[in-house]
């Protein structure tokens, strides 16, 4: 999906969440895009923000690309290769491109994330959720 450039400044209260079932077996997760398809910006990184709501979680998948993961809110664990780590606001993974992992949301609310790719990733989700 070809997304427009976004402007120099804005607030994700007013930006649309995207249904991240593109991931496919996730459940409850949700993507807002911040930094991505926007060569004229940087072609350094992307930035998701993340929304995992009560019960949800990705799938065990494999990216190319690496990617630092931060909990902004919430409770959860994330699993990469065969370790698993509790997660809590304030906690960050570093995922390394090509390996396994999942994340999953243990709180009873939304569990939100930032997660910065490097290089960029770029997918299509083109279902938006309210």
């Amino acid at each position: 999906m070809e997304r427009t450039k976004m402007e120099p400044v804005g607030n994700v209260a007013d930006l649309p969440w995207e249904d991240g079932s593109v991931l496919r077996g996730a459940r409850e997760f949700q993507i807002m895009e911040l930094v991505a398809n926007d060569p004229t910006y940087t072609k350094a990184f992307s930035l998701e923000y993340v929304r995992i709501s009560r019960n949800g979680h990705s799938v065990t998948h494999v990216n190319s690309c690496s990617h630092f993961l931060y909990v902004l809110d919430g409770v959860g664990e994330i699993t990469i290769e065969d370790r698993t780590w509790p997660l809590r606001a304030g906690s960050y993974a570093r995922v390394k491109g090509g390996k396994r992992h999942s994340l999953r949301n243990q709180g009873d609310g939304d569990m939100y994330v930032l997660a910065v790719y490097d290089p960029p990733r770029v997918t299509d989700t083109s279902t938006k959720v309210g």
